[in-house]
């Protein structure tokens, strides 16, 4: 593969990388390696908020979007070829960003601890032209916590500036021609870190790192850096292989690309494949959405897994790949034990095929936990 450095781009910054550990996450490498300190860390699993960053996600489903982002839970290696913005990055010529802005005329910001990760979520939402209902707007800030008890006036303020797109840099940024993406293979501190463009650059990894560990969204895999400070010898991301993200809807069906991010599928599937739509709308906050994938909750084979009843209720049919072509999985024959799939070695998951259900069918999908927001299964059923 053609790059062994990590190569990125911060706050309009271009900043070159050679001698951190691939296991780094992004939260530790900008506070401590680039002093970018306005950035925090809080619970370090993706719950509270306060590391969101932005990443202008150059393959999201509708062109390229600014995507807020748990950084405690990103891998430096993930964000290679990529713009991420901090809190540092938002103020230009002197002038604070509409949300900023917003947010301080609102009061919204007490403490101040939360404040850099919810103006980053507001970052987002002011670019985001679907925040046409008012529980978009909960679900844009619904991964960021207030223990402040600010939520409303932060609440006000988002709703002031959500979906203004205003001209400026961040607004050029979007409209310039998508950046071609390098693969990776990056080693370090005796850790390697591979992110392949293509399927055929992808088996030989493989070949070569029988002990590697998939990673996409990190969503999950995070927790293991953070929470039990695991050090994986070989990481392979899936995030760009050509042909692994994607929503293909056709009159017998959908067609999802494994790689396929939670937050372009809850879009995608709105109005026509309601029971996927309505867990994802209490699968998670939308830092998570913005990262996890389709393919990582099912492959995961967690019994807390979200998407896996409500696939087996759609009778869905997996698509496994690998050096040697396809072979097609029925869901119910997928989970073998406890987190133990029917994936053999060498292959991975390629694409999710759901059947269109009859126009008479009536469904729904069912999640209770002991709080609405961001809180695992209790139970879980479609």
């Amino acid at each position: 593969m053609s790059d062994s450095r990590i190569r990125l781009i911060i706050n309009d910054r271009e900043v070159e990388e050679s001698g951190v550990p691939p296991n780094t996450t992004l939260l530790n490498y900008l506070r401590r390696n680039l002093d970018l300190t306005g950035t925090k860390e809080g619970c370090a699993e993706g719950d509270c908020g306060a590391c969101t960053v932005v990443v202008l996600d150059e393959d999201a489903a509708g062109g390229r979007s600014f995507r807020a982002v748990n950084s405690c839970l990103m891998l430096l290696p993930m964000v290679h070829g990529r713009r991420v913005y901090t809190v540092e990055g938002l103020k230009k010529n002197g002038t604070y960003h509409p949300a900023q802005e917003a947010l301080a005329k609102a009061l919204g910001s007490q403490c101040g601890y939360c404040t850099p990760g919810i103006v980053m979520s507001m970052f987002e939402a002011c670019y985001r032209r679907d925040l046409d209902t008012p529980w978009k707007l909960d679900d844009q800030l619904c991964g960021n916590l207030c223990r402040c008890t600010g939520y409303r006036p932060i609440r006000d303020a988002t709703r002031e500036i959500a979906g203004s797109c205003p001209k400026d840099d961040f607004s050029a940024a979007l409209a310039e021609s998508p950046e071609t993406s390098e693969s990776l293979y990056y080693e370090a501190h005796g850790q390697v870190f591979a992110m392949p463009n293509t399927l055929d650059e992808l088996w030989p990894v493989l070949a070569s790192h029988p002990n590697h560990r998939f990673v996409i969204g990190a969503t999950d895999l995070g927790l293991d850096v953070t929470k039990k400070h695991a050090s994986y010898e070989c990481l392979v991301s899936l995030e760009r292989v050509a042909g692994l993200r994607g929503i293909d809807a056709q009159e017998s069906g959908w067609r999802i690309g494994a790689t396929t991010t939670l937050s372009d599928l809850e879009a995608a599937t709105e109005a026509d494949l309601q029971p996927v739509a309505r867990m994802l709308r209490f699968f998670g906050a939308r830092q998570i959405k913005n990262r996890g994938t389709l393919g990582g909750n099912v492959c995961n084979a967690s019994p807390i897994g979200d998407m896996p009843p409500v696939l087996l209720a759609l009778d869905a049919t997996l698509v496994a790949a690998s050096s040697e072509g396809e072979r097609k999985i029925p869901i119910d024959e997928f989970f073998l034990d406890y987190r133990k799939t029917a994936l053999r070695p060498g292959e991975i998951l390629a694409t999710i095929d759901i059947p269109r259900p009859s126009a008479r069918a009536r469904m729904a999908t069912y999640k209770v936990s002991r709080r609405r927001e961001l809180d695992i299964s209790a139970v879980c059923a479609a």
